[in-house]
């Protein structure tokens, strides 16, 4: 015989144990996943410092890249990381990544992503017109944001650009006090600011988020395309196996580089030297 108070506590943890797992689930699938805070390691630091204070900084970026699995493609292989990286200013960067289906474009994103320190990366495949409006507070202050592909994000285009434009977003909406049983208005608050990171198979897109962005075409050219493929052979051979303790290895060394980085005010003592054109305001 089992009493009533014990078979209360048993479905009582049940019900706890459920409930946890479906708030997992839930966070999952809204990709709202994050990473806990990592605390580094003695080693960490000296292989991240070796990294960030070596003579070519820029050139191993772009041979990293190439180590992770992105072939050719230096320029946007490092304006990519760099815009990456620039989530952590007052003002990050941008880009739009253009391409044709099957050109890359998902990839050079999946390595940059995987470059970054996990609990600064959030990753969805695309945004609903509200999406932006219904995350945490702080949820996107400092992170890389990625969008897979904008044509399943354009209702958000609004949003994101005030995001990106005045690093917060503010939205009034009214609810039904619960005590009162009145209708009150509450603010809802998002801050940034957050680095954006998407990608289009069409080549024409709004000016206004163009306008906001480093527009990169992927190199769809026949040498390009020779060098995939020469590299999708080579992971298939015996190689592989050794190359991909080499991957591993590198991206720890980004991620342990990206956890010791902090925002620094950044001058440029001879920008008033600098010219720009001055036929189009796009400059």
């Amino acid at each position: 015989k089992i009493d009533a108070p014990e078979i209360e506590s048993e479905l009582l943890s049940l019900v706890l144990a459920l409930d946890a797992h479906r708030t997992k689930i839930t966070e999952k699938m809204q990709g709202k996943e994050r990473a806990e805070k990592h605390v580094m390691t003695p080693e960490e630091r000296e292989i991240g410092m070796r990294f960030l204070t070596g003579p070519d900084l820029l050139a191993e970026i772009a041979a990293d890249c190439e180590a992770a699995g992105y072939v050719g493609e230096e320029k946007n292989k490092t304006l990519g990381y760099l815009i990456a990286t620039s989530r952590k200013m007052v003002t990050p960067l941008s880009a739009i990544l253009v391409a044709g289906s099957g050109a890359g474009k998902s990839a050079l994103l999946d390595v940059i992503e995987e470059m970054m320190p996990p609990e600064d990366v959030y990753a969805v495949s695309d945004l609903t017109d509200q999406a932006l409006f219904y995350m945490g507070e702080d949820e996107l202050s400092h992170k890389l944001l990625i969008i897979a592909e904008r044509s399943g994000s354009e209702d958000a285009d609004y949003s994101l650009r005030e995001l990106q434009t005045k690093r917060v977003l503010r939205k009034g909406v009214a609810i039904k006090d619960q005590e009162t049983g009145r209708i009150k208005t509450i603010r809802i608050e998002v801050r940034g600011p957050v680095a954006v990171m998407e990608s289009t198979t069409n080549p024409r897109m709004n000016p206004e988020n163009a306008n906001r962005c480093f527009v990169l075409h992927v190199d769809e050219s026949v040498e390009q395309t020779r060098a995939i493929q020469s590299a999708q052979k080579k992971a298939k051979t015996l190689s592989a196996i050794e190359h991909d303790a080499i991957r591993e290895r590198v991206i720890a060394k980004h991620h342990a580089a990206q956890r010791l980085l902090e925002p620094v005010r950044v001058v440029i003592p001879f920008a008033e030297k600098i010219s720009f054109p001055v036929e189009t305001v796009r400059t």
